[in-house]
C-alpha cells in the first residue's frame, strides 16, 4: 500500500470513461497500482466538457470510489487531457553564449526556451507543453543536451502544443468541484506514450494512435523525442454510431455488438457466419458478420486514413522503424492491427501499459494507457509542481519549462 505522503493520482477524463489511479514508481521503474476508481463519463462529447455538473460528478463517483480501495483520500491529481481544441506548432529560437567560456548553463537553455515560447498564438489558446525537438549550436543540430556543451550560439527547435483557455478551464473547474486540486494538465496522447511505449521504440522512431471513444490522438517520436502531436475529433463512438445507424438499433446495443463480435477487417471475416440480433417488435433477425465487419472497416480506415496524412504532412521525411503502436479502448477491436498495417504499411502493434505491479487487478488492457502513464508523469514532474498548484487559471508554463529543463540538464 502506498503510504499518503508518496501517493501520486492520475485522471483520465475520457468521453467514455472516468478513469482514476494511485500509486507511485518503485526504484525499478514499476508503476505500483494502489487503487483504481471508473465511472460512465457523463456531460463530455468528444473530448471537451458540455456539462460542467455532470462531468463533475462522473470525476466525483471515479475518484470516490478509487479513495475507497485506497483508504486515502485524494487531494491532487494530474488529468488528462484532449479535445479538437488541441493544436500543435512548432517554433525556433535562438540566443547568443555571452560569457567569455563559451560553456552552455541551465540559464542559457532557460533563455532560449522562453524566447522560443514568445509567439503569437490565438488568445482563446495557451500553451499546456513546449518540448524541445533537438537544439542546434552554432550550426551544429541533432543535440538532445545542451548543457557542458561550448559554442557562440544556442537555437532550440520547439515542439508547443496549446489547448483551448476555456475548455483547459472547465476540465479543471470539474476536478475542483470534487475537492481535488489540479497539479498539472497532460495531453493525452503524451501521458499515453510513458505507459505503452519502450525508449528503443521512440529512439527508432514510432507512431502511437492513442483511439478513445469521442477523439484518437496522433503522438509522434523520433529520436526519441516528441516530433508531432495532433488531435482527431473522430473516435470509437463514431464507429459506434455507424453500427446503430446501419442496422437500425440504439446505442448501446449497438456498443455491445461491436465489442463482442466486431472486426475491422472485413477479409478476415467467413462469409457465411451469422449472429442474431434483438430487435424491439419482431424478436430476433439474423446478421452477417461480414456486414458488420464492413462498417467498423469502413469508419476506422477513415481514421487511419487521416491520421496517416498527418504523419505524412509533417513528418514526411522521418522513418519510422518501430512502427504504429495502437492504445486506448477501441485498440482493442479484433483485427485493428491488421488494418493499421495495411493503411500505414508498416508493422503495428497493440499498446498495453507495461511494468506495473503491486495490485490483484490485470492492467494489461489498453483503456488503461493513459491513467497509467499519468502516474509516470507525475513521478517524473511532481517535484517541480509541488508548490505550483494549478488553481482557476493560472498556467504559468514559462516557470514550469525552467523547472524542468533545471532538472533535466543540470543542477
Amino acid at each position: 500500500m502506498v503510504g499518503e505522503e508518496g501517493l501520486l493520482v492520475g485522471i483520465d477524463i475520457g468521453t467514455t470513461k472516468i478513469c482514476a489511479i494511485t500509486g507511485r514508481v518503485n526504484k525499478n521503474g514499476e508503476v505500483e497500482v494502489s487503487s483504481l476508481g471508473l465511472a460512465p463519463s457523463y456531460g463530455l462529447k468528444k473530448g471537451v466538457v458540455v456539462d460542467i455538473d455532470k462531468a463533475a460528478l462522473s470525476v466525483k463517483e471515479a475518484v470516490k470510489n478509487a479513495e475507497q480501495m485506497s483508504g486515502i483520500p485524494i487531494k491532487s491529481a494530474f488529468v488528462g487531457l484532449a479535445g479538437a481544441h488541441i493544436l500543435s506548432l512548432n517554433n525556433r529560437a535562438k540566443i547568443n553564449i555571452r560569457r567569455r567560456s563559451r560553456i552552455i548553463t541551465p540559464s542559457e537553455v532557460d533563455r532560449v526556451i522562453e524566447k522560443a515560447c514568445k509567439l503569437n498564438i490565438p488568445s482563446t489558446h495557451q500553451i499546456i507543453h513546449a518540448i524541445p525537438r533537438g537544439f542546434i549550436i552554432d550550426g551544429q543540430d541533432g543535440v538532445s543536451e545542451p548543457v557542458g556543451f561550448a559554442g557562440k550560439e544556442l537555437e532550440v527547435d520547439l515542439h508547443i502544443i496549446t489547448g483551448a483557455v476555456t475548455s483547459i478551464q472547465n476540465i479543471i473547474t470539474c476536478v475542483n468541484k470534487t475537492g481535488v486540486l489540479v497539479e498539472d494538465i497532460v495531453l493525452e496522447p503524451i501521458a499515453s506514450s510513458k505507459s505503452v511505449l519502450a525508449n528503443e521504440e521512440k529512439e527508432a522512431g514510432v507512431i502511437l494512435v492513442d483511439i478513445g471513444g469521442g477523439t484518437t490522438d496522433l503522438a509522434i517520436f523520433v529520436d526519441g523525442r516528441i516530433w508531432h502531436t495532433f488531435v482527431l475529433p473522430v473516435g470509437g463512438n463514431h464507429v459506434t454510431q455507424d453500427i446503430g445507424v446501419g442496422l437500425k438499433i440504439p446505442f448501446l446495443q449497438a456498443e455491445q455488438i461491436k465489442k463482442e463480435y466486431g472486426y475491422a477487417l472485413t477479409d478476415k471475416v467467413d462469409s457465411f457466419d451469422l449472429l442474431e440480433i434483438k430487435e424491439a417488435t419482431r424478436g430476433f433477425k439474423p446478421l452477417l458478420k461480414k456486414r458488420l465487419a464492413e462498417i467498423i472497416e469502413s469508419r476506422m480506415e477513415e481514421i487511419f486514413s487521416l491520421v496517416k496524412d498527418e504523419v505524412t504532412k509533417t513528418s514526411r521525411s522521418q522513418i519510422f522503424s518501430s512502427g504504429v503502436v495502437l492504445t486506448g479502448g477501441a485498440s482493442k477491436l479484433n483485427g485493428i492491427t491488421d488494418l493499421a498495417s495495411k493503411v500505414f504499411e508498416i508493422q503495428s502493434r497493440c499498446g498495453f501499459p507495461q511494468n506495473v505491479s503491486g495490485f490483484p487487478y490485470k492492467f494489461d488492457d489498453p483503456v488503461y494507457a493513459t491513467g497509467i502513464g499519468l502516474i509516470r508523469y507525475a513521478s517524473e514532474n511532481k517535484e517541480n509542481l509541488s508548490e505550483d498548484i494549478i488553481k482557476d487559471n493560472a498556467l504559468e508554463i514559462v516557470d514550469k519549462i525552467k523547472s524542468w529543463f533545471s532538472k533535466n540538464f543540470g543542477s
